[in-house]
């Protein structure tokens, strides 16, 4: 049977691989994963809110995530202020993270994985109980 993959999907498969990377002492590779999980479901609930994945993907320069993270960012302010709040914080607290991960040569530690995990967690409930629903 054919099966169409959806960024939701791979945003949940993320997750799922962060967590077992972090069990299997894989701290680095779980900070991408982490991230990841929240950037596809971003673009998941943009395309659910009318903004296909190419226009997306237009014009974004040097930083190819920004214009995800802040369209998405003015998206939750329609369901109040702290839910953008709280999506653009801790998104630019995995991006941040993401980064040290895989450009560093900092070790990640485990508490930052339990931060990572719970960032995301918080970004994914968010996007799953306002846009992405």
């Amino acid at each position: 049977m054919y099966f169409k993959e959806t960024m939701n999907d791979k945003s949940s498969e993320n997750f799922d691989a962060a967590n077992l990377l972090v069990h299997n002492d894989m701290l680095a590779a779980s900070i991408h994963c982490y991230y990841y999980s929240c950037f596809q479901l971003s673009k998941y609930a943009l395309n659910k809110s009318g903004f296909s994945y190419s226009s997306q993907d237009e014009g974004s320069g040097g930083d190819s995530h920004y214009k995800v993270i802040e369209k998405t960012s003015d998206l939750l302010e329609e369901y109040g202020h702290l839910k953008y709040l709280d999506y653009h914080n801790y998104m630019g607290k995995l991006k941040k993270m993401r980064r040290k991960a895989d450009y560093s040569v900092e070790v990640i530690k485990t508490f930052e994985t339990t931060s990572a995990r719970n960032w995301a967690e918080t970004v994914n409930n968010i996007l799953n109980t306002t846009i992405a629903k």
